[in-house]
């Protein structure tokens, strides 16, 4: 199975469109992140691909920001798939969604509702064969916000979106559903993932970075404990893409 995620700052910036997008790159689920369309505007040729299907989150407050969409080749159609970190935007009667939501009863619903209302999630449920057993295994598309040195309240919101984050990543986990992260998480883990890293010690005390470390250690240690396993930090393939020139860099 392959799988690309790139954040594309718009849906529309491609001169050659999603069908010839989705064709250059030739993956079998394409996740991504930061599509700035909106329901309203999306156009049909964007939404509707000749041999995929497509699962789009739009921000519910501010048009033209954010916005997250996975599309997944025919042979890899989802068994299930819904929107957001929590099941504030999925009806717990529907088939379709994938359940495993954890426990946010300390979070205030209005507060979830800010939260996970800015079109930044896309998960979906896929069986793939490995051998001779099939397995379950949830895909989640994430656009994590980021923190606004000039708007102090949005750390707070980008901290809470990632205890939701972990919250569904741990409840899967524990009902035998495999998680593979991508997407945008608005946080250099290492120096190495930095694109200009400082040599300042503080980096290490970002906390984004605290955060990442600990989601990881932290359900390692859990899933261990539960015989199932954790989670690992994997890049793979890094390409920046500028949408203006249509020039490559790759690491």
């Amino acid at each position: 199975m392959k799988l690309i995620s790139w954040n594309i700052n718009g849906l529309r910036s491609f001169k050659a469109g999603v069908k010839g997008l989705l064709a250059e790159l030739d993956a079998d689920i394409i996740c991504f992140q930061e599509t700035k369309a909106t329901r309203s505007v999306l156009e049909e040729t964007s939404a509707i691909v000749d041999g995929y299907s497509a699962f789009f989150s739009f921000p519910r407050y501010q048009s033209g920001y954010s916005g997250v969409a996975t599309f997944c080749k025919d042979a890899y159609r989802p068994f299930a798939a819904e929107e957001g970190l929590t099941e504030l935007w999925t009806s717990l009667e529907c088939p379709d969604s994938l359940g495993c939501y954890g426990d946010t009863s300390d979070f205030d619903s209005k507060h979830i509702s800010s939260v996970d209302g800015e079109g930044r999630t896309v998960l979906t449920l896929h069986h793939i064969r490995c051998g001779e057993e099939v397995k379950r295994i949830a895909v989640i598309n994430v656009y994590c916000p980021r923190a606004d040195p000039e708007k102090p309240e949005r750390g707070q919101i980008k901290l809470d979106f990632y205890e939701l984050l972990e919250r569904r990543a741990m409840s899967l986990l524990r009902n035998g559903i495999e998680v593979i992260i991508l997407g945008d998480l608005n946080t250099s883990h290492r120096k190495i993932d930095h694109c200009d890293p400082s040599d300042d010690e503080d980096f290490d005390s970002n906390p984004g970075r605290i955060w990442l470390s600990q989601f990881l250690e932290n359900s390692t240690t859990v899933t261990e404990d539960e015989n199932i396993g954790g989670l690992l930090d994997a890049i793979f393939f890094v390409m920046c893409l500028s949408t203006k020139s249509s020039t490559r860099t790759c690491s």
